[in-house]
């Protein structure tokens, strides 16, 4: 059901849809990304630095400029504690002394004083008292009127449930429709922690369901085979380095079977740098030299801007004619795109999932290449693999190197998997190491521009909703005003990316940087993956403490992409005992399933439920985590394929949704 069923003003629909939230469904699942028990005030003496509820009288107020701090008088015991608040100079009137206010948020004692950091506050009690879930935030929507939204969309969700009533009594677990009412307002942290479990079981479920159907009705021959390497052989001898002895291996696994009329579904594994994209390049080339067409797929703008850029500038020369798609095009643009597809004008596509929308023909496409396919939702995954027709060749890409073991679970047993384990020719490892303080970085900086190359600085993406911790944190926007008076000194140019420029603003600044224009980049995660300057030697992660570990290795493949020595610094003044751990362990891991695994212990399997995390390194921790939950489900789906009504009511139900969207 589409999103216009809420009836939200056009202004609020539009909001969510660029959330990426385009039916209702799409509003039930945008889950929160992590709740707050509040349900049992205790006392400032009480507080260990963990969020709980808090009451006292206020008896002073001390204003100074943007800061406010209200002096309180425990409610339940005779301690005394200081709550300050950063940007909101407007409680002063809101706040009176004499009031009681109840807060939910953390206290510390330092100095035989509490502390108080606020997550939210009232003046009743029952305001804010129980479970309170937090949603990522949606650009120009309050929290209040989301949550509004959430709650229109759970009174049109029905009490169907796609499982059967044998399996949700086999599973042990709760019908969905309370499931995710559970999720998004639990009453008591038990019904939360059940609706937690029946979201992982779906996950799972829907995961390896489509996976294994898949894996049963695959075709194994092709009509798309390859003719000739004359423009595959140019396109080699013009590149400025040699392949790798791991690429060309692939090259050549693959190539073979396309030659021999074999269709191949292939995953080409390599840790972050070790030449992937090229790969996929030269497979292109191929297809593109028989008559054919491809596409390149990647789960995020800049990465796909980032491929874009790359094949037209590598491919063009050759006559290979190179076209974008994404959600964004003005619609002339799209027109224009989607006429080249339909006539053959156009050899080589590249774009978001954009690229299988139901209004996308293409006239012989042959091959698709997916970047890093499990940062797709399983919607889209499964849109991708349903738009490539039978024998038409799939080759995915995953940045995590896993055992193959675990990568036949991850993808299906019906994959040929390859591996790419050794970096280009020149390139080095990334050196990483873990700082409680700016100073040897920021002097890392300033050498490696005075050397002529480039630095990042990467800072946590700052929800606004995350004012309990906002006074720990630098912002951006923050860290540019501290850098940018002492780097112009020297001659550095400095620029940043903040989360409220617009798409244009984002690549334009990326532009800059990638031509040399800037010395140093400030930024958030945005350019986690498509950001390819060779000349960036330096990163600096700013409280690299609030990152997952698999991201700031993701993170640090931005450097290092030249010939030159490269570095990443992870400053974490504070970081707690579990932090440190995390954070030591990835200076010492070798690639990124390493991470990925050493991060699920550390963490403990319990920490996956209701995390909001993409890329491959979510499912291969999902499946470390629940082995034997996983391979009791792949059992229980086998049965289903092989029974043809109930394989029927299971496919009807899980495109539902899709179905109802496209008509």
């Amino acid at each position: 059901m589409k999103i216009e069923a809420l009836g939200l003003p056009t202004a609020k629909t539009n909001q969510l849809k660029k959330k990426g939230l385009e039916t209702i469904e799409d509003v039930i699942q945008y889950l929160p990304r992590k709740y707050f028990d509040f349900t049992e005030q205790v006392s400032f003496r009480q507080g260990n630095g963990n969020p709980s509820l808090y009451g006292g009288k206020v008896v002073a107020v001390n204003p100074k400029g943007k800061v406010i701090t209200f002096k309180l008088e425990d409610e339940l015991s005779d301690a005394v504690g200081y709550l300050t608040f950063f940007g909101q100079p407007y409680l002063k009137s809101r706040i009176k002394v004499g009031e009681t206010i109840y807060v939910g948020g953390k206290v510390e004692e330092k100095f035989g004083k509490f502390f108080m950091s606020p997550i939210t506050w009232a003046h009743e009690k029952s305001s804010i008292q129980g479970i309170q879930a937090v949603y990522r935030k949606v650009a120009g929507m309050s929290d209040e009127y989301l949550q509004k939204a959430v709650q229109s969309a759970l009174t049109m969700n029905t009490k169907d449930d796609y499982l059967e009533p044998v399996l949700l009594r086999e599973f042990d677990v709760i019908p969905y429709h309370k499931s995710v009412r559970g999720l998004h307002q639990p009453k008591t942290m038990e019904q939360l922690q059940d609706s937690l479990q029946r979201n992982l079981f779906d996950e799972l479920f829907e995961y390896n369901f489509h996976l294994l159907r898949r894996g049963a009705s695959k075709s194994k021959v092709s009509p798309y085979t390859l003719a000739g390497f004359d423009k595959t052989t140019a396109f080699m001898k013009n590149l400025p380095f040699s392949l790798t002895d791991g690429q060309r291996d692939v090259l050549r696994g693959i190539t073979l079977k396309m030659k021999e009329g074999k269709m191949v579904d292939a995953l080409v594994m390599g840790d972050v740098g070790c030449g992937k994209t090229m790969v996929a390049l030269l497979l292109m080339v191929g297809q593109a030299e028989a008559g054919y067409q491809s596409v390149l797929m990647a789960p995020t703008n800049v990465l796909a801007v980032q491929h874009y850029l790359e094949a037209k500038e590598l491919l063009e020369p050759l006559g290979i004619r190179v076209g974008f798609l994404n959600g964004g095009m003005k619609v002339r643009e799209r027109k224009a795109v989607l006429k080249g597809l339909r006539e053959g004008e156009i050899d080589v596509l590249i774009g978001t999932h954009a690229c299988i929308g139901s209004d996308v023909e293409f006239s012989r496409l042959s091959l698709c290449v997916v970047d890093e396919e499990h940062r797709f939702g399983v919607r889209q995954r499964d849109g991708i693999r349903d738009k490539v027709k039978d024998g038409i060749h799939m080759v995915s890409m995953s940045a995590t190197p896993i055992p193959r073991s675990l990568a036949t679970t991850l993808f299906g047993e019906h994959v040929d998997i390859y591996s790419i384990k050794t970096l280009p020719t020149g390139r080095k490892p990334v050196q990483i190491s873990l700082h409680e303080e700016q100073g040897l970085p920021y002097e890392k900086i300033k050498e490696a521009v005075k050397r002529g190359e480039q630095a990042y600085i990467v800072c946590p993406l700052i929800e606004e909703n995350d004012s309990e911790t906002m006074s720990d944190v630098k912002s951006v926007e923050q860290v540019f005003k501290e850098v940018s008076s002492e780097f112009v000194k020297e001659g550095i140019v400095v620029d940043f990316i903040s989360g409220n420029m617009k798409e244009e603003e984002i690549n334009a600044h990326l532009k800059a940087f990638k031509e040399g224009d800037t010395h140093v980049l400030i930024s958030t995660t945005v350019i986690e993956v498509g950001v390819n300057v060779p000349n960036a030697t330096v990163m600096v992660i700013e409280n690299a403490e609030r990152f997952g570990a698999s991201q700031i290795w993701q993170l640090k493949g931005r450097v290092g992409r030249g010939d030159k020595a490269s570095s990443c610094y992870l400053i974490s003044p504070n970081p707690n005992p579990t932090s440190k751990e995390k954070l030591e362990m990835i200076c010492r891991a070798k690639d990124g399933f390493e991470v990925a695994r050493e991060d699920l212990r550390l963490r403990g399997a319990g920490s996956l439920l209701g995390e909001d995390q993409s890329g491959a390194n979510r499912y291969i921790q999902l499946i470390l985590a629940n082995e034997s939950l996983n391979d009791k489900i792949r059992q229980t789906i086998r049965e289903i394929l092989s029974d043809e009504k109930r394989l029927k009511r299971y496919v009807l139900s899980l495109r539902k949704d899709e179905e109802i969207e496209e008509n």
